[in-house]
């Protein structure tokens, strides 16, 4: 009897150990599952057992050393992000002082000769021309090099997103005209958690994209989907054969290699950048001739 008593009891102690063991690796297994990359976030040892702190201490040696990398990893993105911030800005400069000396030396020619040379006027403006599109790139590599900060600060509030979109809209009246735009709202006084100018700008390189490559039937729709605001933006394109849309927000990435002079092909890559570091969804799709842009956010409760 005392042997039958002995063995269950064995059992019993073995069975409770494998529940206890059990119940460990599931707490382990829970932290690590919801620690995000980065996290100084350990585990612990919940038994008393030499075995079960072996195992959380080598488990916490792998986590600081992954956070130890990750972190220097986002430190030389952040670096390398400012060193091209640095940069644009520092071209910029100068580039600045030469367009300036030759708009002054195209006054004082005009002024001080009565027989210019021939084609001097056409070199100078072609100059200043080149001059103007090298700083308008060196203006959006600025743009995308801060927008693509991981440690950009964004000021997230209610915002009342239909305003937005029509200051844009109102901004580029003129061009929009042949594009017969169309603004349908499900909700027109909506409001989403966003950096209002930040917003602005992603609303403002979509509308460009538009009016630069779109054809017709430009349209701006708005819905809700539980706690996400819905909004796509589509017109006909031409030439979509030559559209990538798994591309379209790559840096420099131009669908039809002969618009030449119709944008960076950055306008795209600082919007998505933008949407990112808001916790936004930017994606593009194209049915048939129709590119369209799909922009989810966070419905604001405030």
């Amino acid at each position: 009897m005392s042997a039958l008593i002995l063995i269950l009891a064995f059992l019993l102690g073995f069975a409770v150990a494998i529940a206890l063991a059990a119940h460990e690796a599931r707490m382990a297994a829970s932290v690590l599952e919801q620690r995000a990359p980065g996290s100084p976030e350990k585990i612990a040892a919940y038994l008393p057992f030499h075995f079960s702190k072996r195992l959380a201490t080598a488990i916490n040696a792998s986590l600081d050393e992954e956070r130890g990398l990750t972190l220097k990893e986002r430190k030389r993105s952040s670096d390398l992000l400012r060193m091209l911030s640095d940069l644009s800005h520092d071209i910029r400069t100068p580039l600045a002082a030469a367009r300036g000396h030759l708009q002054l030396a195209e006054l004082e020619r005009g002024v001080g000769e009565s027989n210019p040379v021939p084609g001097a006027t056409g070199h100078i403006n072609a100059a200043l021309n080149r001059i103007g599109a090298t700083s308008a790139i060196l203006d959006q590599m600025l743009d995308l090099t801060r927008a693509s900060d991981p440690d950009k600060a964004y000021d997230l509030m209610p915002t009342s997103f239909l305003p937005v979109l029509l200051g844009v809209l109102d901004n580029h009246e003129a061009e929009l005209l042949a594009l017969e735009p169309a603004v349908s709202f499900e909700d027109e006084a909506v409001k989403v958690e966003a950096d209002a100018a930040a917003l602005e700008r992603i609303l403002e390189n979509l509308v460009t994209n538009a009016i630069r490559h779109g054809r017709a039937r430009l349209k701006f729709v708005e819905w809700q989907e539980g706690d996400k605001v819905i909004f796509v933006t589509s017109n006909e394109v031409e030439k979509p054969e030559a559209i990538d849309p798994a591309m379209l927000f790559e840096r420099f990435y131009r669908a039809d290699s002969s618009r030449a002079g119709k944008g960076t092909g950055l306008g795209l890559a600082i919007a998505k950048a933008l949407a990112d570091g808001m916790d936004m969804s930017l994606s593009a799709d194209l049915r048939g001739d129709v590119l369209g842009f799909t922009l989810e956010m966070d419905v604001s409760r405030g």
